[in-house]
């Protein structure tokens, strides 16, 4: 495992194998979620959705948040 060290302004660089895994460019967004104690990034992806519904919203991000669990799992 590989550690990197915190700014005194409390930012990370992350690494170029993570972005390139995650698709992850410039002016991308990401979050945090936390999950049983850990924090996950994953990439905030848009979406265009006319007049989207709580359930297809709901979707999106769980594919999304599952697409993550499972790399995190081949690691």
């Amino acid at each position: 495992m590989d550690t990197y060290r915190v700014t005194t302004k409390g930012q990370v660089t992350i690494p170029k194998h993570v972005r390139e895994r995650l698709n992850i460019g410039e002016g991308d967004q990401v979050t945090f979620v936390e999950q049983d104690g850990q924090f996950i990034i994953q990439k905030v992806s848009i979406v265009p959705i006319q007049n989207p519904s709580i359930r297809d919203l709901y979707e999106t991000v769980k594919a999304e948040r599952d697409e993550v669990f499972h790399n995190l799992k081949d690691r």
